[in-house]
Order: C-alpha cells, then sequence, then structure tokens
C-alpha cells in the first residue's frame, strides 16, 4: 500500500520575527487556522518530504481582515468565595444585543489556541488568577478582555479561648486556642503571628509580633508562660494569602499570679481601705478557712479610746469598749474588696456572718449564734461561766504561727472572754487579771510589742482592724506576698 504524505503546516505573526512557528502535521492537502487576530500579518508555510528524503515549501504571508463579530460589552460578576476551598467563582455575561449565536470562551492564566473552553462560569479561581476571556462565532473570534481575581477583604477575627483559666501562677503554663478565619483566600498560616503582652490596646498590623504559628491547621494551640504578675491579653495578626491582615485583641485577659484560694497566712497583702488609704496588711486566715479571707494591718493605723480604768468590772462599759473596738473597724471596710471588718481578737467566726443594727451595743460587728450574745450567765463565781466566749484564743493562734505577735506599740485585743479571778495561761499568753475579791471580770486584753498579751490597764492603746475580704469577687493582680512587694488586690 503506497505511502500517504504528510504535510506540515506552519504559521506565525509576521511582527514577532523572533517566534516560533506553530506547527501542525496533517495528511490533508487543505488546513485553516484559527483564532488569528484581526488586521494582523501572518506568514504560513507549507512543508512536505518525499519518500527519497526531499524536502518542498511554500510560504506565503497574509493580512486578516477586521471582522465584526459583535458590539457591545462583556460583563463579569463579583468573585463569590467558597469558604472550604477558598477559591472564587465569577460568571460572564454578554450584552443583550449580542447575537444568540456567540459564544463566551475563556482560560486561565493563559494566552493559547485549542485552550480555549466554552461557557458562562469560571471555578475553583485563586488570589491574583487572570481569567481571559472572547466571544467566539465558530470561526472568528473578537471582544478580547480580561479579569484579575482580587481578594481585597480583610481576615475575619480569630476565635480565642483560654484552656489553662483565666488564672496561673508565675512561671505556669499559659495555653489557648486560636481558631484563624478567612472567609476569601484563606489564612496564610506561616504569614501569621500572635503576641502576649500586658496592653489591652491594639498594637497594629506592623506591630512588633514575635509568636508564630506552625502546619497548615487553621486552628492552633499555643503555649507560653509570664513570670511577671499581672493581667495579660493576646494579640492575634490574621494574614491572608493576598497579603490582608486583621488584628484580634482578645479582651478577657489571664492573670498571672498566686490564686485567692492559694494565699496562705503570714501573706503581705496592700489593702485599699478606700477613703482611707492604702495600707499594708496580712494574712490572718486563708480563704479555705471557716472563718473566710481575712486579713489584718500589718502595723498600727492609729490610737483608740475606749474608756476609764474601772470599765472592766462592768457589763455595760465593756460592750461599749467592744463596740468602739468595731465600729472603728469599719472605718476601712471597702466594699469593693470587702464585706466587713471587726477588732482583733473580737469573734472571727463567719458564721450566720450579717450587717448588724449598730444600736445594739452588745453585738459586735460579726453576729454571734445566740449562745455567744450577752448578757452572759454563770452560776456562781466557783464554777465559772458557761457558754464563754474564747474566741480570742483563736486569733491570738493565729498570730502566733504565723510569727505576727509582735508589733512596733501595744495594741488593742477585743475579746468576749469571761474569766475568774484565777489567773489563766493560754498558749503561753497570761490573760485576765484583777485581784481575788473582784469576782468575774469582762476581760479586753492589749498586746505588748514583744508579743506578748495582758489584762487592759490603760485606756488608749494602738488599733489593728481585721478585714474579710470577698475571695469570691477579688484577684490578685500583681506582688509575690512578701513584704518588699505585697500582693495587689483587684476584681
Amino acid at each position: 500500500m503506497p505511502e500517504i504524505p504528510k504535510y506540515t503546516y506552519s504559521i506565525k505573526k509576521i511582527q514577532q520575527e523572533d517566534s516560533e512557528y506553530k506547527k501542525q502535521e496533517l495528511t490533508a492537502t487543505t488546513n485553516s487556522f484559527e483564532g488569528l487576530e484581526q488586521t494582523t500579518s501572518y506568514t504560513i508555510k507549507v512543508e512536505t518530504k518525499d519518500k527519497a528524503g526531499n524536502v518542498g515549501s511554500k510560504q506565503i504571508e497574509v493580512t486578516t481582515q477586521t471582522v465584526e463579530v459583535a458590539s457591545g460589552n462583556i460583563q463579569t460578576t463579583t468573585e463569590v468565595w467558597d469558604l472550604t476551598t477558598h477559591t472564587a467563582s465569577i460568571s460572564i455575561n454578554k450584552a443583550q444585543e449580542m447575537g444568540n449565536n456567540l459564544q463566551i470562551q475563556y482560560q486561565i492564566n493563559g494566552y493559547e489556541e485549542g485552550k480555549w473552553q466554552t461557557g458562562t462560569t469560571v471555578n475553583g479561581l485563586k488570589h491574583e488568577d487572570m481569567v481571559y476571556i472572547r466571544l467566539w462565532d465558530g470561526v472568528n473570534a473578537g471582544n478580547y478582555t480580561s479579569r484579575e481575581i482580587r481578594d481585597g477583604q480583610k481576615p475575619q477575627d480569630a476565635d480565642i479561648s483560654w484552656t489553662s483559666g483565666t488564672t496561673v501562677s508565675p512561671g505556669g503554663e499559659i495555653t489557648v486556642q486560636v481558631i484563624l478565619r478567612d472567609n476569601e483566600s484563606g489564612v496564610n498560616i506561616v504569614s501569621s503571628k500572635w503576641i502576649l503582652t500586658d496592653s489591652i490596646n491594639p498594637i497594629g498590623e506592623d506591630g512588633n509580633y514575635t509568636g508564630s504559628f506552625i502546619g497548615n491547621s487553621t486552628t492552633q494551640n499555643i503555649t507560653t508562660s509570664k513570670s511577671e504578675p499581672g493581667t495579660y491579653f493576646l494579640h492575634v495578626l490574621t494574614q491572608d494569602k493576598a497579603g490582608n491582615k486583621k488584628e484580634t485583641v482578645y479582651t478577657q485577659g489571664i492573670t498571672v499570679g498566686t490564686s485567692i484560694n492559694d494565699l496562705k497566712a503570714g501573706d503581705y497583702v496592700r489593702y485599699d481601705t478606700g477613703n482611707n488609704g492604702i495600707i499594708i496588711c496580712r494574712v490572718l486566715y486563708p480563704a479555705n478557712s471557716e472563718y473566710g479571707l481575712q486579713i489584718i494591718t500589718d502595723q498600727q493605723v492609729k490610737n483608740v479610746s475606749i474608756g476609764g480604768n474601772n470599765w472592766d468590772t462592768s457589763k455595760a462599759s465593756y460592750n461599749n469598749a467592744i463596740q468602739i473596738l468595731n465600729k472603728e473597724a469599719e472605718i476601712y471596710v471597702n466594699k469593693t474588696y470587702a464585706y466587713d471588718g471587726r477588732c482583733v481578737g473580737s469573734i472571727p467566726t463567719i458564721q450566720n456572718r450579717k450587717f448588724n443594727n449598730k444600736n445594739n451595743a452588745s453585738q459586735a460587728m460579726f453576729v454571734l449564734p445566740d449562745s455567744y450574745k450577752m448578757p452572759y450567765t454563770w452560776s456562781s463565781k466557783d464554777t465559772g461561766c458557761y457558754d464563754q466566749d474564747n474566741n480570742y484564743i483563736i486569733d491570738e493562734t493565729a498570730l502566733r504561727n504565723a510569727n505576727m505577735s509582735s508589733a512596733k506599740t501595744n495594741y488593742w485585743f477585743a475579746s468576749r472572754k469571761i474569766d475568774t479571778t484565777e489567773r489563766l495561761v493560754s498558749f503561753g499568753f497570761y490573760v485576765g487579771g484583777g485581784s481575788t475579791s473582784s469576782g468575774l471580770h469582762y476581760s479586753i486584753f492589749y498586746i505588748y510589742s514583744d508579743g506578748s498579751i495582758n489584762a487592759y490597764d490603760s485606756s488608749t492603746l494602738g488599733f489593728k482592724p481585721c478585714i474579710l475580704l470577698k475571695s469570691d469577687v477579688i484577684k490578685i493582680t500583681g506582688g509575690n506576698g512578701t513584704e518588699a512587694n505585697p500582693y495587689t488586690l483587684g476584681i
């Protein structure tokens, strides 16, 4: 069977002498070239080869004419982004006056014959993709245009949540989950950043973000720490694949410092009394005690007079003295941070606590169960009293255990203790007093500057209130609990 000859048809623009011919090898003796531009000159060449290897060729030059394919415009719609694939879609429309025989053709990021696609919807587009568009009537093409895909929108706010809780100890592990979000071109994870700082104010898109994200997941878990007590805020800078940026500030801060429940007896606390300024106190009872979180001033805040030298044999005088001392404590109660106050040595229990009728001189700032209220009863001086209040011993013991008994000057130690004429010893403290002929005594004590305790013998002494703090409201915002750097309270 004789061999069928083959012909190579080539074409290129005359204006592009350095370009290569676009070639087609066919057996047909005729050929048509598609996709030629209007009013453009081309060189067309045909080559063939015989069995002996001899090559024959013919070359001509042609210039295309202007062909009115259509009139009017081609329009494209705004990008519609897919939230899952982060790719865009556009629709292509032609003007209504254009003929129905005209087809819309497009190709992405290229301009080559044979790669045009017919359709009016283009999917899977990315930021900076270029869509080339033309109209085609089956023979000729025209109305060439193009459309660049752009993501001009900022990313969405990141979702942020503390997974370590909102309070950690200095140097403790801080963990937080961040979900980066962008509804258009998608998150550029390696270009997104974060920083944990003590400022709640935005630091801006060009701020100094020191933390980075890794991997390819938009859900990121951060682990970090802070050694300095304080409140810190997470700033997240989300950057999308188009370079758009968005800062998210997580306004729910995390507190680095000791938890209120971790305060222990003897710790130093800076307490804001309100109108009477800031005083330095120490923890007398921790929050988990049966008495609630109570602090006592480290030094005497003032001198207080409670009457003459004969009051201790009179119940009325004694009740008046208790009321004076506890009313003095009330002056230092800042309702933002504290529930109530009392003079050290008086009832520390918070059982049945309520605000008292201040006209009732027999009640201290802390209401007592009925069995503890004045007046006490007794059968005789020989049997002593029953239902007596020994609660001053609780404060006495707490002060000793925390090494807080000593003071700069003598101070009042309020107590509802009723004792006999016998001199008693409790935890090494002498209590009671009076002569053997004076019967029962209602005793308020004072503390010597060396920490020892004895019965009343002066009408004016220093004063140290105890404050019951709102442990369910307040938090520690700074300090380390030492005398040089007391804890700072906040809400």
